[in-house]
């Protein structure tokens, strides 16, 4: 017989089942990182863009309070728009705490700048909305008092006219006519003091002016009618009364020259302030921009680092699981060929023992006195020879429960094969979790852009904007929750990678009870051995007997030396057997051995 010469078995399979659990860990660790990576940045972006927000909600607010204090003159208004420029300020400084990107440090720099800027020219609005608010009263007062004077000049033209109708006669036609030039005059006087207040609402300088040259003239008009129908009547009382209403002309025309004075460092302010405001407005939106950009360029880099690390490490996973195929399927397929040809070779040998068992048998016939003197050793040969069948029934059934760990180790490989699908399937649930908080990004710049377009729609009612800033924070809480399952999806698959691992335990554990088996037969084999010897003591007093029987001696001879050859090569293909249980031993312990 050729001995077989065989490969270098390679390594046993628990450092190359525990390589593919650390790449398996490796992957989650590296997911979990860009996850955390891109939450980390997201949450700046995030922040950024709220800041923005806030600024152009604080701008909004801003604009309707200066547009009602401008109107209205109310002292409590100034201290209100302080508080919002002052957490303006607050926001802005809490913007560039988070944020390193420079160009959204610009942005927040040169809109702490504009919010400085405001404060002044605040402080310069106030004193002239206070004078030209002072300049509208002493006007209002100078009207009032007029028409107070060209009523009294009614009322006693109407007593007079009561007296003569007592004394049934008529008013003169004179003082009639100075009654209804009072009585337009009047209604004009009112008509102007409203027309005052009306021309501070104008924010076109020419039509302001337009407005208060239609106004003087209207009242030069009237003024000259009534004063000369007074001096026809020429009556003292009458003539005082109107010498009062010419008095408070005199003074009210210098305060309408002075009014347009007023009027335009007001309006001059006031277009500063909304210049300011707009580029507060324009600075926010670019902030919001620059932020959601970022989020886009950090969910795509994550995107695209998940991918790069799934391939790499699934081809990774492929190459190992092909070596560890190759490494368990090629020995084994070689040892079992070995084992097949051993076989084949004993069934030959055991041939010839059956034909030199036939002639022995024959002999047998010849020799049937001498078999009866030792019939006694023959029954002790039949005992042992149970026994040796029995020990042998004990070794096939050992040889079954080898068998039997073997398919529960292929079975617990399965196992492994699916917790690996099963990791595979939750990094794809943490990439739809990514898109999802995408989703909401964008949504959230939707609403973004509909809030401040619905904000300045709305003017002062900005009703619409708190609805719209409700909705913004109800996607915040989205988000955070989307961040929450996926930090559930990640324990879930470390759950996985460690359900592997005790997979690969029971693995081993089979093993054991493999290896516990094999030494369990080896040590039946060795009593068969014993019991052998035992037969061969039996046998030479059998050999005693024959030497009385020379013929019968002489023949077996010849087929002594026949089976004698055959239980050499028996022994031999026994000794190849062993040799490659032996190293199948070796291979499940993940020992090394040259075959």
């Amino acid at each position: 017989m050729k001995k077989r010469r065989f490969a270098l078995l390679p390594q046993g399979l628990f450092p190359k089942i525990l390589i593919i659990s650390l790449l398996g860990i490796t992957g989650i660790i590296l997911l979990a990182t860009i996850i955390f990576h891109v939450s980390s940045n997201s949450r700046k972006a995030i922040v950024s863009s709220q800041s923005g927000n806030t600024i152009i909600q604080k701008v909004l607010q801003i604009c309707m309070l200066e547009g009602k204090y401008i109107n209205s003159s109310d002292n409590s208004i100034p201290p209100l728009i302080e508080k919002h420029l002052m957490e303006l300020q607050k926001t802005i400084d809490a913007s560039e705490q988070e944020n390193v990107d420079p160009e959204i440090n610009d942005l927040l720099k040169n809109t702490r700048d504009l919010q400085k800027q405001h404060l002044d020219l605040l402080e310069k609005l106030i004193p002239q909305v206070k004078d030209l608010n002072g300049l509208v009263k002493k006007i209002t007062a100078h009207f009032n008092a007029g028409n107070e004077h060209i009523q009294k000049m009614i009322n006693l033209l109407n007593e007079e006219e009561m007296e003569l109708s007592l004394m049934v006669e008529e008013l003169p036609q004179p003082k009639a006519q100075l009654r209804d030039q009072a009585s337009q005059f009047l209604g004009n006087f009112q008509t102007m003091v409203v027309t005052v207040q009306q021309l501070l609402l104008d924010n076109d300088g020419e039509a302001f002016i337009k407005k208060r040259e239609n106004l003087l003239k209207r009242l030069n008009e009237k003024r000259v009618n009534t004063g000369a129908q007074a001096g026809v009547v020429n009556e003292e009382q009458y003539s005082g009364c109107w010498a009062d209403v010419e008095k408070e002309l005199e003074a009210i025309a210098p305060l309408l020259e002075s009014l347009y004075t007023f009027w335009d460092n007001r309006e001059n302010r006031k277009t500063e302030l909304l210049a300011i405001n707009e580029k507060m407005n324009s600075n926010a939106e670019k902030l919001v921009t620059i932020a959601t950009g970022s989020v886009s360029e950090e969910l795509d880099f994550a995107n695209s680092i998940t991918i790069v690390a799934i391939c790499t490490i699934s081809a990774a996973l492929l190459i190992l699981g092909f070596l560890i195929a190759r490494s368990i399927t090629k020995p084994i397929n070689t040892i079992t060929e070995g084992m097949k040809q051993g076989a084949e070779q004993v069934a030959q040998a055991s041939g010839h023992v059956a034909s030199s068992s036939q002639l022995m048998a024959k002999s047998a016939s010849e020799q049937a006195a001498a078999i009866e003197e030792c019939n006694s050793s023959m029954k002790e040969v039949a005992s042992m020879t149970r026994t040796s069948a029995q020990n042998a029934g004990r070794a096939n059934s050992m040889m079954e429960k080898v068998s039997d760990l073997a398919k529960k180790t292929y079975d617990s490989m399965e196992q492994l094969t699916l917790s690996m699908n099963a990791i595979s399937e939750a990094t794809n649930d943490t990439s739809r979790i990514i898109k999802t908080i995408e989703t909401i990004a964008f949504r959230t710049n939707l609403l973004a852009l509909n809030a401040a377009v619905e904000a300045a729609r709305a003017g002062e009612a900005g009703a619409g904007f708190a609805v719209v800033a409700d909705e913004v924070r109800n996607l915040s809480i989205q988000a955070s929750d989307a961040a929450k399952s996926t930090a559930s999806i990640i324990e879930g698959t470390l759950n996985k990678v460690k359900n592997g691992h005790d997979i690969v335990s029971t693995t081993r554990t089979a093993f054991s009870q493999v290896q516990e088996t094999t030494a369990e037969t080896a040590k039946i084999l060795n009593n068969i051995d014993k019991l052998s010897s035992t037969q061969s003591n039996g046998i030479e007093q059998i050999d005693k007997a024959i030497d009385e029987i020379n013929r019968t001696v002489q023949d077996n001879a010849a087929n002594a030396e026949e089976s004698a050859s055959a239980s050499d090569e028996m022994h031999s293909q026994s000794e190849h057997l062993k040799d490659y249980v032996t190293k199948l031993t070796l291979l499940i312990n993940g020992k090394v051995s040259h075959l």
